[in-house]
This record gives structure tokens, sequence and C-alpha cells, in this order.
């Protein structure tokens, strides 16, 4: 393909952009995210990890599936057409949030912040 000088762009969405609502929405992010990591940090005493990433994981199950009803995609979002793919996301998934839990119950707080 030769080129022109003159690239197709990219279609836009046709979303408006909203700059004030997208930077609240990462604070509210952020801090939501803190709020978690100093949970986990607290619990990691006293549970273990394996219980930690169980709940986690359950716990956001409702609110995925809640997700996918308000947006009228219940029926599509739970089917998939590549099982073993979503298998070894799982699992991938999975493992990197154990070894994140352990890590913040060994870390101190400040330290996993920095770290991001």
């Amino acid at each position: 393909m030769i080129a022109t000088g003159r690239e197709q762009q990219p279609q836009r969405d046709l979303q408006v952009t909203n700059p004030t609502r997208g930077i609240a929405l990462k604070i509210a992010s952020v801090v939501v995210f803190m709020a978690m990591v100093t949970c986990i940090k607290l619990v990691s005493i006293h549970v273990p990890t394996g219980e930690a990433v169980f709940f986690r994981s359950f716990f956001a199950i409702p609110v995925i599936l809640v997700w996918l009803w308000l947006r009228h995609d219940l029926k599509d979002g739970l089917k998939t057409a590549n099982p073993m793919g979503h298998l070894w996301r799982g699992l991938v998934g999975g493992t990197a949030m154990a070894l994140s839990f352990t890590a913040l119950g060994l870390l101190p707080l400040p330290e996993v912040t920095a770290i991001g």
C-alpha cells in the first residue's frame, strides 16, 4: 500500500467527552483502590491469602452481573467464544491477584503505594 500523506483517521466514538467527569471518576477509582489495598493490608495478618483472593472474587461477581444487566448485555456478557483462553486468563489473573495480595501483606503500606 502506498502512503499518500493523508492517512485515514480512525472513526471517533460518538460519545461526548467530559473531562471533568473523567477526572472525578479517575480520582474516585484511586480512592477506592487505595481503600481496598488498605483493607487487604489490615486483614493480611489474620486471613490467609487464598481466602482473601476468594472473597475478593466472590464479592465481585454480583457487581459484574448487575453491571452487565444494567447495560442489557447479561446474555452476551456471560458467554465466550474461546473457553480455553478464558480459563488461562482466569488462572493468570488469579495467580497475579494472589501474588499481589501476598506482597501487600509482606511490604509496608507506603512502599506498596509507591510501587503501585
